[in-house]
């Protein structure tokens, strides 16, 4: 059962967001994870969620070790009843910029830097037949 890949839908109305096990950020699946109920992919299928972003003024830590106090934190709500699925952020500067610039092209390049956190009670496995 470990080797077949599980597809996800939403939780609460069953709508397919193409969410794959195969896609899953394993080094995410700790003691934080379980702790905080999320699990971490490393791409999405955009087209199936709604996306509010919410510009968040609060200390953290960068990758590099370096402290930030900006960053955009966008929620994931499901494309077909809007419960929020989970949330995505980007802790990168020069991503912020792109995102905070008029120019719509950037948008689709900031995803590849991105982790999707999902709530886990936000989804439900698809059985196949």
């Amino acid at each position: 059962m470990c080797e077949q890949d599980v597809l996800y839908s939403c939780g609460a109305c069953g709508y397919h967001l193409n969410l794959s096990s195969s896609q899953r950020l394993l080094l995410s699946i700790n003691r934080k994870v379980l702790r905080k109920r999320s699990i971490s992919f490393l791409s999405i299928d955009e087209s199936r969620f709604k996306q509010l972003d919410k510009f968040v003024c609060a200390p953290y830590v960068r990758a590099n070790g370096s402290i930030g106090l900006h960053k955009l934190r966008t929620r994931l709500l499901c494309g077909s009843c809007g419960k929020e699925i989970g949330h995505t952020h980007s802790n990168d500067r020069a991503s912020f910029e792109q995102t905070d610039s008029s120019d719509s092209s950037s948008a689709s390049g900031t995803s590849e830097h991105r982790r999707f956190c999902i709530k886990i009670k936000a989804l439900q496995p698809i059985l196949d037949p």
